[in-house]
């Protein structure tokens, strides 16, 4: 997750992944698929290997394959990068979602104005509204002072 102002890098929790982390992924998802598949073949083997005690080992390796290869599956298919971004002039925070094709794609959309409160202390971002909390974020490192300072400021003025 990046957080933005235009230029300004308030705190980042993912990279986006370039042509090894898209191979990578690719080849999550082929593993993934070839282990389900795999897992469905152990029942094809012929009849003088399916005795009563092979079933319940076929079966667990069944469960097994089939576990695993979601799990790659899954791994592979997750390429979104979420996104905070801070619009200052505009006095709105968006929060969004960048897929591997680099289009954002708008998650949440808050106007500075109708949040009761924003702390940006440490690592983290929370943003509460009328009613309670509306966006907890963490970041893998803390948000540089000047940036919270430049929240503060924004803030401020958006409730004056």
């Amino acid at each position: 997750m990046v957080i933005t102002n235009h230029n300004m890098n308030l705190g980042q929790v993912a990279e986006r992944a370039g042509r090894a982390g898209n191979l990578l992924r690719g080849l999550f998802v082929f593993a993934g698929v070839v282990l389900c598949l795999a897992a469905f073949g152990l029942w094809l083997v012929p009849a003088n290997l399916s005795g009563p005690d092979a079933i319940p080992i076929r079966a667990a390796l069944t469960f097994l394959f089939i576990g695993v290869g979601f799990l790659l599956f899954r791994m592979g298919r997750q390429d979104g990068r979420e996104e905070l971004a801070i619009d200052f002039n505009a006095g709105r925070l968006l929060y969004m979602e960048r897929g591997a094709d680099g289009i954002a794609r708008l998650r949440g959309s808050f106007d500075l104005a109708e949040l009761d409160s924003l702390d940006a202390k440490g690592n983290r971002l929370i943003a509460h509204a009328h009613g309670g909390e509306v966006l907890r974020v963490a970041l893998a490192g803390n948000i540089p002072d000047a940036a919270c300072n430049r929240i503060a400021e924004c803030f401020g003025a958006a409730r004056a």
